[in-house]
């Protein structure tokens, strides 16, 4: 997983070589119901293989990552009240 996510900022897992954070797909995946055909079509910067290494993480740290899910959409939530 290590060719496809970037670890470097425990704060931000992004994708290795883009700006796109693991948080941002796993939200249209969770949230959104959207399968790998249409995550491939929300994220066309991203291979098939990229968007299958956050899911392949996503399920073997389920639980970390729902909360690390939940408080990113609450600090989302609370910047955006903010403004």
């Amino acid at each position: 997983l290590t060719d496809y996510l970037d670890f470097s900022d425990p704060a931000a897992i992004r994708l290795r070589g883009h700006r796109i954070c693991i948080e941002d797909v796993l939200y249209e995946h969770i949230y959104r119901a959207l399968n790998a055909d249409e995550l491939a079509a929300r994220f066309p910067s991203l291979t098939a293989a990229e968007l299958y290494a956050v899911l392949l993480y996503y399920h073997r740290h389920q639980a970390v990552l729902d909360r690390r899910l939940a408080a990113w959409l609450d600090h989302s939530q609370r910047a955006w009240a903010a403004q």
